[in-house]
């Protein structure tokens, strides 16, 4: 086999020229390929989300890279939020996911990945890969007609309003009172 100039270049198809070892043709072969560095990395958009399983807080980054300079703000350990984009390199043993600053109560933005590489000292030997962040299922909505029955002994309050950081609370229900809903809201993380 005898590559032509364009399988050296590295651009466009590659035609290998097919030849004996007399140096006798015998044909060709077209192959389509992408150099390393040419390759693109795999980016998908959307709503995604997690909960950091690290043991320390995690450090945003400026960019998909794990050498790119840290923004100042981390995730902290047991924290579940929203990604709104993530990026896995060719070239690369992780996944990127970038904080959604939309959805971030505290306007973070910035990068982080999903595991981390621990070498030996040499550089070259992986010791082990560590999980840093778990995937969780999407919140949902289930619409419908749900009753309950209070069973709680004092009865149960309920918030006026339907989030989790709500203070304000309703009136009292009594014991063995039957409530109707007509969703269900499942959380993230639950």
């Amino acid at each position: 086999e005898r590559g032509t100039p364009s399988s050296i270049m590295g651009c466009g198809p590659t035609v290998l020229e097919l030849v004996d070892s007399g140096g006798n043709p015998h044909g060709s072969l077209t192959v389509q390929a992408d150099w390393l560095d040419q390759a693109r990395a795999a980016k998908e958009t959307g709503r995604f989300y997690y909960r950091v399983i690290s043991p320390d807080d995690l450090p945003l980054r400026s960019k998909p890279d794990s050498n790119a300079p840290e923004t100042g703000q981390t995730l902290k350990t047991g924290e579940i939020f929203e990604a709104c984009e993530m990026i896995k390199p060719m070239d690369d043993y992780t996944t990127y996911v970038r904080l959604n600053p939309q959805t971030d109560k505290w306007n973070r933005d910035g990068w982080v990945f999903v595991k981390q590489r621990v070498y030996a000292q040499d550089a070259q030997t992986v010791l082990e890969d560590i999980q840093l962040l778990e995937r969780l299922e999407p919140p949902r909505s289930v619409y419908g007609n749900f009753f309950y029955r209070v069973l709680h002994p004092k009865g149960l309050r309920l918030p006026q309003e339907a989030d989790e950081t709500t203070t304000a609370l309703g009136e009292l229900r009594p014991a063995q009172s039957v409530l109707e809903a007509s969703m269900k809201y499942t959380t993230l993380g639950s």
